[in-house]
């Protein structure tokens, strides 16, 4: 990111304007990533007796990447709907961070990953971080 923002300002390129375009394919491509850890069995879920686990290792488990690649396929739909908006620049780049934010958020309750405070994972923090931020972000545009 940093680096983009230097080449941007060296050729005079508005990052809003290649932000608010490159969203799209990105949040797609997430979503590909996201299955692809599911056929490679990275990236477990907690164990779980649900109906539709998924046996790793002969435990039942969650499966939190097609959890992840959900949440970011609404994302994908959602980012699609208000591009054909007339919006303010910049506002679609930090609607995909705010909509990515989210469903990491929520889907990391369901991921084998370590707890570091009030039961919340380091990426959920992060997340939190990163909707606040962009809430922001989104408010002062509009």
């Amino acid at each position: 990111v940093l680096l983009s923002l230097w080449y941007f300002k060296k050729h005079k390129i508005e990052f809003y304007k290649v932000g608010d375009v490159i969203v799209l394919p990105v949040a797609f491509a997430l979503i590909l990533g996201r299955i692809a850890n599911f056929i490679n069995g990275e990236l477990w879920g907690v164990a779980t007796n649900v109906d539709w686990c998924v046996s790793y290792n002969g435990v039942c488990r969650h499966p939190y990447q097609l959890y992840e690649a959900l949440g970011r396929l609404l994302s994908f739909i959602i980012l699609l709907f208000f591009n054909s908006k007339k919006l303010k620049e910049g506002t679609i780049f930090w609607m995909f961070i705010l909509l990515f934010s989210l469903s990491r958020f929520v889907n990391e309750f369901f991921r084998d990953n370590v707890k570091i405070l009030f039961n919340l994972s380091g990426w959920q923090f992060i997340s939190l971080a990163l909707i606040l931020i962009s809430g922001y972000f989104i408010y002062k545009k509009n």
